[in-house]
């Protein structure tokens, strides 16, 4: 099985560095809509035969005007949806960020932002999420979600420790692909925009 992970198309809180709010009605900028039109170009070539998606609006609108060009619905999964940072939402990222890094990685594994959720919470629904698109039919397939999403998921595909998830900084409408293969992923390619130029 092959998979296509790919981040949601631009939106105006992108720009501006800060995150979402859980549940945040707001939509792509004419930017991520042609994004999204290029990333459809994409599965097109790669021959996706089903797409699942986040609930958030952003990655809806996303998985839609793809899902539009392949004659695909999109396939919701609740625990697809980026982080819940709580009362943090809307804050830029380097301000989340400074309170963050002088936790050691296990501290900031547990670490419960107020009324939010933490990384090992988000970790469990994005495990249950890959046990539950892996037993598609499909050869091909698309999950469309979040920049920090798909940081915590690079170390459970890549079976590594899971602080390499810093390293990652996904852009977006950016494609990262793997295939599954006897129940080893193999990395095909990561956080791929050339699409995009």
């Amino acid at each position: 099985m092959r998979i296509l992970f790919l981040r949601h198309g631009q939106t105006a809180t992108n720009l501006k560095a800060a995150v979402h709010k859980k549940d945040d009605q707001e939509l792509l900028d004419d930017v991520g809509c042609w994004q999204a039109d290029q990333l459809a170009g994409v599965c097109l070539r790669e021959k996706v035969e089903a797409i699942y998606c986040s609930p958030e609006k952003r990655a809806l609108q996303t998985t839609e005007i793809i899902g539009g060009v392949l004659h695909l619905q999109p396939i919701v999964i609740e625990d697809l949806r980026e982080r819940d940072w709580g009362d943090w939402s809307g804050k830029q990222w380097v301000e989340i960020q400074s309170y963050l890094q002088p936790m050691a990685p296990d501290e900031r594994y547990t670490f419960i932002p107020p009324n939010g959720e933490s990384w090992q919470q988000m970790e469990n629904r994005l495990k249950r999420t890959l046990q539950t698109v892996t037993t598609s039919k499909n050869d091909c397939i698309a999950v469309v979600t979040h920049g920090g999403a798909l940081r915590a998921l690079m170390p459970i595909l890549k079976s590594q420790p899971k602080e390499t998830s810093f390293q990652y900084e996904f852009k977006n409408a950016s494609v990262t692909i793997f295939e599954l293969s006897s129940g080893v992923w193999h990395d095909v390619s990561e956080n791929d925009t050339t699409h995009l130029l």
